[in-house]
C-alpha cells in the first residue's frame, strides 16, 4: 500500500509537468507520445492502486457472526425475545476500519436491547409481535461502505430528549426552540448523554454513544440517526472504502495551503455569495434558513489573519459546520504521510502529503480543530 502511495504521488507530478509541458510548447509528435505514455500510466497506476485496495478489503460477515452470541446473551439479560437479521455480510471494509467496528455496534445493541425494544409482554399489549427484530445491515452507495443496526422497538422520544438535555445543561430552552425534530434527536451522540433514568448493566451511564461518534469520525465516517415513537429506530454508519489515499481539497489559508479530505465538503460558497451573522457573539452561516457556526481556520491555527474568499460547509459526524478560507486550488487525489514524532502533536493537522506540483502541503484534521472550540459554539 505504501508503495501504490508513492506510485500515486509520483503519477500525479508526472501528469502536472506533461499538463505544462503541452501548454508552454507547441504540439509535436513526441508531445504526442509523452501524452499517450502518460496517459496510459495514469491508467494502469489507477487499476494497481484498486488492486491493492482490494487485498485490503475483508467481508463483515467476521464481524457481524460475532455478534449473534452477544444478541442472545443480552437479550437474556433483559428479559426480551429477539430475532437477530443479518444482511450484507458479503459486503467487503478496509480491515483498518473493521477491526475497530467491534464495540461501536456492541454499544448500538445494547441500547438497541435495553432502550428500544420492548418486553414480549409490552409488545402484546401495544399490537406488536411478542418477538423483537433486529437487524445488522451492510452495503455500499458510491465509494461509501454502510453500516446500519435497525430495530423495531418503541423508538426515542425527542420531547424526553429535549427534557433531558436541558437538565444535563446540554442545551438552553432558546436553543431548542430553534431545532428540529433530527437536530434534536442527534444529541444522543453528545458526551454524557442518557435518557436512562436508572444505571443498568446494560446502559445508562451516559457513554457509549459519543464512544461510537468518535470512532466514526476517526475513520472519517459519518453517523445518521432515524426514529419513530412506537415504531423503532435506525443508525446508519458510513465509512470510506479505503483510509490510506483519498481525494482532497486544496485551499489556502494566510497564504499558505492545505488540504482538506473532500468527502467531509457538501458545499462551497463564494463569500460575496454568502450571509453571514453575528448571534450571541458569534460568526454564523445563514444557508437555507439555518444557522451554522462559522469557523476562521486562521484563528485556529494561530496563522495571520487573511481575506476570506470562500466558505466551506462539512459533515462532520452529523454536525454540519461552515469554515473560511482564502483561496481554491482544485481537487487532488493526496496520499496521506504521518508527520512523525519529531515534529510532536500538532493539533489540527493529521498528516502531509506531495501534490503534483511538488509542494509539501499538510492534512487539516477539521475535528481536531472542532475539538478546540467550545461546545456552546456548535449549538447555534
Amino acid at each position: 500500500m505504501n508503495l501504490v502511495g508513492e506510485l500515486v504521488l509520483d503519477r500525479n507530478r508526472l501528469l502536472r509537468s506533461v499538463q505544462e509541458l503541452t501548454q508552454n510548447m507547441t504540439s509535436n509528435k513526441y508531445i504526442e507520445e509523452i501524452e499517450s505514455v502518460a496517459s496510459s500510466i495514469d491508467k494502469i497506476v489507477g487499476d494497481l492502486q484498486l488492486a491493492v485496495m482490494k487485498t485490503r478489503m475483508q467481508p463483515v460477515k467476521r464481524l457481524f457472526q460475532k455478534f449473534t452470541r452477544v444478541v442472545r446473551d443480552l437479550s437474556k439479560l433483559v428479559g426480551k425475545e429477539v430475532n437477530l437479521i443479518i444482511e450484507g455480510e458479503d459486503t467487503e471494509m478496509d480491515k483498518s476500519i473493521l477491526e475497530r467496528l467491534e464495540e461501536p455496534l456492541v454499544h448500538l445493541i445494547r441500547n438497541a436491547l435495553d432502550h428500544g425494544l420492548e418486553t414480549p409482554e409490552e409488545r402484546k399489549r401495544l399490537g406488536k409481535p411478542p418477538i423483537g427484530k433486529l437487524v445488522l445491515r451492510a452495503y455500499y452507495q458510491g465509494d461509501r461502505v454502510y453500516l446500519e443496526v435497525e430495530d423495531n422497538g418503541r423508538g426515542i422520544d425527542p420531547a424526553k430528549v429535549a427534557q433531558k438535555a436541558i437538565e444535563k445543561g446540554i442545551i438552553t430552552k432558546e436553543q431548542l426552540e430553534k431545532m428540529t425534530e433530527k437536530e434534536i434527536l442527534q444529541l444522543v451522540f453528545l458526551p454524557g448523554f442518557s435518557t436512562k433514568d436508572k444505571v443498568s448493566e446494560i446502559s445508562g451511564r451516559g457513554v457509549g454513544m459519543d464512544a461510537v461518534m468518535n470512532t466514526v469520525i476517526n475513520f472519517r465516517g459519518t453517523i445518521d440517526i432515524w426514529s419513530e415513537k412506537g415504531k423503532g429506530t435506525k443508525i446508519s454508519m458510513a465509512f470510506p472504502l479505503t483510509v490510506g489515499i483519498i481525494r482532497s481539497l486544496l485551499v489556502s489559508v494566510s497564504g499558505r495551503r492545505f488540504a482538506i479530505p473532500i468527502f467531509l465538503v457538501t458545499e462551497i460558497i463564494s463569500v460575496e455569495n454568502a450571509t453571514i451573522k453575528t448571534l450571541s457573539g458569534k460568526q454564523v452561516l445563514l444557508l437555507r434558513e439555518k444557522a451554522l457556526p462559522l469557523i476562521n481556520i486562521y484563528d485556529m491555527l494561530k496563522v495571520p489573519p487573511c481575506k476570506t474568499g470562500y466558505i466551506i460547509v462539512c459533515l462532520i459526524g452529523n454536525q454540519r459546520v461552515a469554515f473560511t478560507v482564502e483561496d481554491l486550488f482544485g481537487d487532488e487525489e493526496i496520499v496521506v504521510k504521518p508527520l512523525g514524532k519529531i515534529f510532536g502533536d500538532l493539533h489540527g493537522i493529521s498528516g502531509a502529503t506531495i501534490t503534483g506540483d511538488g509542494k509539501i502541503v499538510l492534512i487539516l484534521d477539521l475535528v481536531e480543530l472542532l475539538k478546540n472550540i467550545n461546545s456552546n459554539a456548535l449549538k447555534v
